[in-house]
């Protein structure tokens, strides 16, 4: 691996110099993108977010001028309101999961993670 260490299956699920988890990432968001585009209206992948002025926003938003979400789409909840969707892939056997499946069941893992992205995504400022 361009880390140094041996490759592996878990190792090239969880190396970030690897390159695996942005092609997983982006082939579900590509994936995803062209299942919206059977039902839904205006999909875009990666569009751009408009440039943040004087507006307050949570922590852990991203402020540079080249923010992207993953998908954005109209019509997924209602006829004209747009969505935006942010895609995250995990591997629920790496080591940091781990100790999170030997604590508590994969489904709690799970919602951990959404719960810990939705702050990032502000998604009720979305709606």
């Amino acid at each position: 691996c361009a880390c140094g260490k041996s490759n592996s299956i878990d190792h090239a699920l969880t190396c970030k110099l690897g390159g695996y988890i942005s092609l997983r990432h982006n082939h579900l968001r590509d994936t995803l993108s062209n299942l919206l585009g059977v039902v839904c209206k205006d999909v875009v992948s990666e569009p751009h977010l408009l440039p943040i002025t004087t507006e307050e926003l949570p922590r852990g938003t991203t402020l540079q001028s080249d923010a992207r979400l993953d998908i954005s789409c109209r019509g997924f909840f209602s006829a004209l309101d747009k969505t935006f969707i942010n895609v995250r892939v995990i591997h629920p056997n790496s080591f940091t999961n781990a100790h999170c499946i030997l604590q508590k069941p994969l489904k709690n893992m799970y919602l951990s993670h959404e719960k810990e992205k939705k702050p990032n995504t502000s998604i009720e400022y979305c709606r």
